[in-house]
């Protein structure tokens, strides 16, 4: 309520009446000191639409006192000016407009109000003059601003209250780049304090110089808060921020844009924290995966170099490594296996494993006691037809507690074959010594006890001596053999020519036969150019072997057959023309090939696997089959093996046999 200086107006009642009536505003009349209302105009009661003429005509302002609220101040207000002759206004008074009107809304008024005279006499106050304003547009605009102010102080208080106690910094900026707020922890993350920001708020200040994680520098406009304001969405990003003091710190930044009714980005929050312990531990991490990957691989390396198979098996069962030798060997992936439980891939493999129940029970005995080392031997069924030696160590952790235990898998196969073969050759050769020997004893003992005619005792001798001879030539033979394997016979090589060599050999063996006939054919290759290089007394033993075999399995009547070829090395691609086991080792360019072919009684398609082993004996009848020592054979194949050449035989019964004899050339 405020005072005016406007003088009293003298006015009779038509005046007045005509004043209201014609005023651009809502305004009334009232008069005597009651304030009855005199007139109204039109515009008054659109106002007031709520009431008739007839509701206000002739009533007190006292009387209609509930058409607004303070009503008793008004009153106060018209008895001021009714006595004092001095204007008022009444600023934004509010109406309660009643519950059943069509507008819910309050209603705000401005009223000003006016003393006029008498007409008789103008110090006479006749009445007052109130005109209305409707100021509700106003006064909703101020309270809504207000109440919206107010609203965003309560809010900005409320996220002032959380932001200050979140472990995370928080800045507000605007759209220059001011920081317009930062919480306690975005200062000690910044590295400054209230009076720095309040001195020079511009985050384009360079004492603060932000660069990526890779250490190189990063432009102000690629950060995450101009970028937000710039493209209107949410960016994160990392970087490292130099601070004024030349230290540094590894933030993450989360930069939102506020965006207000007209779609405009009005201020940024950004949300950061301090990652260096998090960049150091994953550093630190990293470290530790490639040492632990170099661990690894060096273990890989370990175990896959390992000749035997390896499994590591975990405390509870479960396989975590297989060697990739093992997994090859039984054709499968390690996949196939870490993860899964050892008793699992036993009950895999349950119906290959001959003695399965006692691994069973061995592989309790293993998981109960894994801190013990334990020994097994088992026999597999084919499709792998060997057996295995089975050994376990265990594996213990930086507490010396066992974490683990190891399965080495030993193929020993070849071992057992070789001990039945030791067994069986010991047995052999006692046998085929025995027998010569009993001949040697017998005759010695006839000549020391008897008392035999001259020419009797020279033939016993000769016995004795043919014995004697036979059993040194066995243990010759053996004797050889052995060194083969074991790898100590030296060949003494020598370049010579092989069809010279095999020319010797032959007029060496008919020597012997007389009225035999041994037929030689060069295919492909003329003499002078089969020249070797060898060892030619081994050879030619060897050679010599296999000539007098086929004089000696071959009909008188017939003669036996020798071809030399020369021979390139695709030959080999095709397997049909060289045994498989020998494939693998050919990678001689050129060769000599001799075929040694008799037309005799051949050798039986079961017996072909066995005739290279010490001391077998075909199935053919003694009577048919002129008894050696049994190790020619095999003594002859170690010997072109040694040469690394190939020996092999290609035999019917009944119509004979071919020996080839593969020697690499010169060429």
């Amino acid at each position: 309520m405020i005072n005016s200086s406007k003088p009293t107006t003298q006015l009779d009642f038509l005046s007045l009446q005509a004043l209201v009536m014609h005023a651009p505003i809502g305004m009334i009349a009232t008069g005597g000191s009651s304030h009855k209302v005199l007139v109204g105009n039109e515009r008054y009661f659109n106002i007031i639409y709520w009431r008739t003429p007839e509701q206000i005509i002739g009533h007190t302002i006292a009387e209609i006192y509930d058409y607004h609220s303070g009503t008793e101040s008004i009153v106060e207000a018209l008895d001021y000016v009714y006595q004092t002759k001095e204007p008022l206004v009444f600023r934004d008074l509010s109406y309660n407009i009643p519950q059943h009107s069509q507008d819910p809304n309050p209603l705000y008024l401005s009223i000003h109000i006016f003393p006029y005279a008498s007409p008789d006499n103008l110090e006479q106050i006749a009445g007052l003059t109130l005109y209305f304003f409707d100021t509700t547009n106003e006064v909703q605009s101020r309270k809504h601003s207000q109440d919206t102010a107010s609203a965003d102080y309560e809010r900005a208080r409320e996220f002032e209250i959380i932001f200050n106690n979140i472990k995370d910094g928080v800045m507000l900026s605007d759209l220059n780049r001011n920081i317009i707020w930062m919480n306690p922890e975005a200062y000690r993350l910044m590295g400054v304090d209230r009076d720095y920001i309040a001195r020079d708020p511009g985050l384009d200040d360079r004492r603060l110089i932000p660069y990526g994680l890779d250490g190189q520098y990063l432009d102000h406009y690629d950060l995450p808060a101009p970028r937000a304001r710039l493209e209107k969405r949410t960016v994160e990003g990392a970087l490292i921020w130099q601070r004024s003091d030349g230290s540094k710190v590894a933030l993450n930044m989360v930069s939102v844009p506020i965006i207000n009714n007209d779609g405009q980005v009005s201020m940024v929050v950004s949300v950061f924290r301090d990652i260096g312990p998090r960049i150091e531990a994953e550093r630190i991490q990293k470290e530790l995966l490639q040492n632990l990957e170099m661990e690894r691989s060096r273990l890989d390396a370990i175990v896959n170099d390992i000749r035997e198979g390896i499994l590591v098996i975990r405390i509870d069962g479960n396989i975590i490594l297989i060697s990739r030798r093992l997994a090859n060997r039984i054709s499968r992936s390690s996949i196939d296996f870490v993860g899964k439980s050892f008793e699992r891939i036993v009950d895999e493999y349950e119906a290959l494993i001959n003695n399965v129940e006692s691994f069973r029970l061995w592989v309790k005995k293993v998981m109960s006691a894994p801190e013990k080392n334990h020994e097994f031997e088992i026999s597999m069924r084919e499709p792998f037809g060997v057996e295995l030696k089975l050994i376990t160590f265990p594996i213990y952790d930086a507490r010396q507690e066992v974490m683990a235990w190891g399965l080495l898998i030993e193929n020993i196969t070849a071992q057992k074959r070789a001990q039945n073969l030791r067994s069986q050759f010991v047995a052999t050769a006692s046998h085929e010594l025995r027998t010569p020997m009993t001949g040697i004893v017998g005759f010695a003992e006839l000549l020391l006890n008897r008392d035999v005619k001259p020419e009797l005792r020279s033939k016993w001798i000769g016995n004795i001596y043919q014995e004697s001879m036979r059993v040194s030539k066995i243990i010759d033979s053996m004797l050889n053999i052995s060194k083969i394997e074991a790898g100590a016979l030296e060949l003494n090589r020598n370049q010579f020519n092989l069809y010279s060599l095999l020319q010797s050999v032959i007029e060496l063996v008919l020597s012997s036969h007389d009225g035999r006939e041994i037929k030689v054919n060069l295919n492909n290759i003329k003499a002078s150019e089969t020249n070797i290089h060898a060892d030619k007394e081994k050879l030619g033993d060897a050679l010599n072997r296999l000539i007098s075999n086929a004089l000696k399995f071959s009909d008188k009547s017939k003669s036996v057959e020798i071809s030399v070829s020369c021979l390139l090395g695709d030959y080999f691609e095709n397997s049909a023309n060289l045994p498989k086991p020998s494939l693998s080792s050919v990678t001689q360019s050129a060769w000599f090939m001799v075929a040694i072919r008799d037309f005799g009684i051949g050798i039986d398609e079961e017996d072909l696997p066995g005739i290279f082993e010490p001391f077998y004996r075909t199935k053919n009848p003694p009577e048919i089959v002129q008894r050696g020592s049994g190790l020619g054979l095999a003594l002859t194949k170690k010997l072109i093996e040694l040469h690394n050449g190939h020996l092999w035989v290609n035999s019917k019964p009944c119509v004979g046999s071919t020996f080839f004899i593969m020697l690499p050339s010169l060429h």
